[in-house]
């Protein structure tokens, strides 16, 4: 490493990492201060280089906005907000539509009482659909 920082250094035009605003002689000796240590040094940098990273990458997970539940995701399920034809519906509020090629029991989680006609997918659970207007 050593032979790399002269190296570096005899090129002023390209890769001048002595000047007062870089850190590469200060990285390259630490990388070589770090080759020569002794494993359990090693591996003590290494474990608080990794868990600073996870911590890293959880903070920056709790910053960011919560994914919607997976059964209301169109991007986890392409089925919401596609549309189904409800002809009627049952006393208990469950009907029962084709889709895709399939029969799937539906039911109604809008406001009021169920309406016939095309309906939009809002969410699915196990083999029901859940619709709205």
């Amino acid at each position: 490493i050593g032979d790399i920082n002269r190296t570096m250094t005899r090129t002023p035009g390209i890769l001048a990492y002595d000047d007062a605003n870089t850190c590469g002689p200060q990285f390259f000796n630490m990388v070589r201060d770090l080759t020569n240590a002794t494993p359990s040094v090693q591996l003590i940098v290494a474990a608080l280089s990794g868990g600073g990273a996870v911590a890293l990458w959880h903070h920056h997970r709790k910053r960011q906005p919560a994914a919607p539940h997976v059964q209301e995701n169109p991007n986890a399920l392409l089925d919401i907000g596609s549309r189904v034809k409800v002809e009627a519906w049952q006393e208990d509020g469950t009907a029962r539509v084709s889709y895709r090629g399939a029969a799937w029991g539906v039911r109604w989680i809008g406001a009021g009482a169920p309406q016939t006609g095309e309906l939009v997918i809002r969410r699915i659970e196990d083999n029901c659909l859940l619709l709205d207007r």
